[in-house]
């Protein structure tokens, strides 16, 4: 600051008129500080002024400069804010699609498990009827061989006691005469 002062020769004027007037005229110190202060003001007015003005046409830049980043920054926030926005929609639809998707794969999976177990019970009583059939028809099989046996059995016992020789003799023959007759 000495500097600029040094470089300014109406600086150093006001402040030796400043410093100087009220040691040569002592009277009323308040009119000095007026009178000092006005020479102050006209010869450093001009440059302060220049200094206070460029510094706010500097400051009211630098403003501008910021309101005009900040507008930008706006600008550049809401278009990310939007394409956020829009990803976040299309990840909706696409999480939507996929839940939907594995609902009618699960219907389908279900109706497909409800098709083969309706198909695997329909074969198992298939089976189970056959089995049942075949046990019936072996269970009568044998009822069949055992009634069989039991009358044979029972119509030998009958010819053991109602039979004698001369009986079976006349049985024999008839017999014999029978098959010629059916032969010839």
């Amino acid at each position: 600051m000495l500097q600029k002062i040094k470089r300014n020769p109406d600086a150093i004027l006001a402040i030796a008129i400043a410093i100087v007037l009220p040691i040569i005229f002592e009277g009323d110190s308040k009119i000095w500080v007026a009178v000092s202060f006005g020479v102050f003001i006209l010869a450093f007015g001009r440059k302060i002024w220049v200094a206070i003005a460029g510094k706010l046409d500097e400051r009211a830049a630098n403003i501008e400069t910021e309101i005009e980043d900040a507008q930008r920054l706006r600008e550049e926030a809401q278009t990310l804010l939007a394409d956020y926005e829009a990803k976040r929609k299309e990840a909706e639809v696409e999480a939507d699609q996929i839940i939907m998707h594995a609902q009618k794969e699960a219907e389908r999976d279900a109706e497909s498990a409800r098709l083969a177990l309706e198909e695997t019970l329909k074969r198992r009583s298939e089976l189970a009827v056959q089995r049942i059939k075949h046990a019936e028809d072996e269970a009568l099989s044998a009822v069949r061989q055992e009634a069989a046996t039991l009358a044979i059995r029972a119509a030998s016992n009958i010819i053991r006691k109602n039979m004698n020789d001369d009986r079976a003799n006349i049985l024999i023959e008839k017999s014999i005469e029978e098959a010629r007759s059916k032969l010839h």
